[in-house]
């Protein structure tokens, strides 16, 4: 059986208010918070990286978007320094052990790497229908471990090329980050678990660079520390995005 990588640009969560109030004001506020995120993107600069771990681990990088094919799988097993291209640029070092496991039915992996970003661009996600993604640039280092189990949805099989994939997912993470930036806003030592409970993903249009997208509907839990404080979130969105 051909060895597979699942890749998912998850967990890049941006937060807008919606008040109740006139047209405009809800705009120029929307337009307001959207500055204020660049500055400082919160909990979603530091969600941001952790699925995009998932993505990496082969030379060829995030998505597999060589000879015109997005495929959800890539070759996983790195326990020396490897470079990987990141999607909007930039790139990833990263040391460590990823240990795979895949069947007919689903798939299981466990990961624990060191992480260094330089100028690593990812798109974050919009969970609110206003279109406001944007560019997240990520530069520092972290310490990524943790797992995560995919049951395919009937009917998919994992050797065959098809263009659509739907998962549900249960995964937990961890995340040390030291000197780390998102969009050059600098965050203090952290450290934060996640943990997703029968998350539901889709991924279509795969054989179309261009056209590729991501769906998904879950539910995140977030602890842990962002320097002295702590946090408890329960994050639910659902969100379409562009893989490229």
């Amino acid at each position: 059986m051909i060895q597979k990588k699942i890749v998912m640009l998850v967990f890049l969560i941006v937060f807008f208010s919606n008040c109740h109030k006139s047209e405009n004001k809800q705009d120029n506020n929307l337009l307001l918070l959207q500055a204020l995120a660049v500055q400082d993107p919160g909990i979603a600069g530091l969600l941001a990286p952790m699925d995009l771990m998932r993505s990496m681990g082969g030379s060829s990088g995030a998505g597999a978007y060589s000879k015109g094919i997005v495929s959800p799988f890539q070759t996983t097993s790195t326990t020396e320094e490897v470079s990987t291209v990141c999607p909007l640029g930039g790139k990833v070092l990263h040391t460590g052990e990823w240990n795979e496991s895949d069947s007919q039915t689903g798939a299981s992996l466990q990961y624990s790497l060191k992480v260094k970003y330089i100028d690593c661009r990812i798109m974050g996600r919009d969970t609110s229908g206003t279109g406001a993604n944007r560019i997240m640039a990520l530069n520092g280092d972290a310490m990524i471990e943790g797992r995560a189990d995919l049951i395919f949805d009937v009917g998919f099989a994992p050797q065959d090329a098809k263009p659509e994939l739907r998962y549900t997912m249960n995964s937990t993470s961890r995340n040390n980050f030291d000197s780390y930036t998102v969009n050059g806003h600098a965050y203090p030592k952290s450290d934060i678990t996640t943990k997703a409970s029968n998350g539901k993903y889709a991924f279509e249009h795969m054989d179309d660079v261009d056209k590729a997208t991501m769906t998904v509907d879950e539910t995140v839990e977030v602890t842990g520390k962002i320097g002295d404080e702590e946090i408890n979130q329960v994050i639910k969105y659902k969100s379409t995005t562009k893989l490229h």
